[in-house]
């Protein structure tokens, strides 16, 4: 009887492996889609949330001249948001991350220099909240794919933080700043649904 059960525990055992096959690597690639689904989740929030920045942070009307508004992002020096470009042999998945966490870290710097001086602090909180949990998921997408995590040194030499709270060049470098982190924000989506497609190979 004994060796019957035996018998049976093994035969039990043989159906279940063969029944529940485990690929190498699969639990590693769920989580970095999983963790890139939800960085384009908050990308997208985020991207709904500038709008309502933009009409509460700036109070005065401006020239929409593009000359003019270059001359006033040159005269503040904003530093450029990175170049996000589709992937490619010379342009990588690990480039584009990197270049995303750099935006992130960048946008969050300047926007938190300028929230004590505008009267829209809650909703620059509100931004800043979501760049930093989004930063988070990049990170772990970028460990998940083996990638060292971004650590870049920011250039923090705008001059947003010498103006008066009522300057009006402050209004438009506010406006500048949060155009820019919307025109970052989609290039990221875009970006992220490309990494999202990719074939890994863990």
């Amino acid at each position: 009887m004994s060796l019957l059960l035996i018998l049976l525990l093994h035969c039990s055992v043989a159906l279940v492996s063969f029944s529940s096959p485990v690929k190498p690597g699969s639990s590693q690639t769920s989580d970095f889609k999983s963790n890139v689904q939800d960085a384009q989740s908050l990308v997208s929030k985020m991207l709904k949330n500038i709008p309502a920045a933009q009409k509460s942070c700036v109070k005065q009307h401006f020239t929409n001249d593009p000359f003019s508004l270059e001359y006033i992002r040159e005269t503040l020096a904003i530093p450029p948001a990175p170049k996000l470009a589709p992937i490619s042999e010379t342009h990588t998945m690990e480039m584009n991350l990197g270049r995303i966490s750099e935006g992130l870290q960048l946008h969050q710097h300047l926007l938190q220099e300028v929230k004590v001086k505008v009267d829209c602090a809650g909703e620059l909180k509100v931004l800043l909240a979501e760049i930093s949990e989004l930063n988070t998921h990049i990170s772990k997408v970028q460990s998940l794919a083996g990638i060292p995590v971004s650590n870049p040194q920011l250039d923090s030499g705008s001059v947003l933080t010498a103006l008066g709270k009522d300057n009006y060049t402050l209004n438009v470098g506010v406006h500048l700043l949060l155009e820019q982190l919307r025109a970052f924000a989609q290039d990221t989506v875009r970006s992220l649904r490309e990494i999202q497609h990719l074939p890994l190979r863990f």
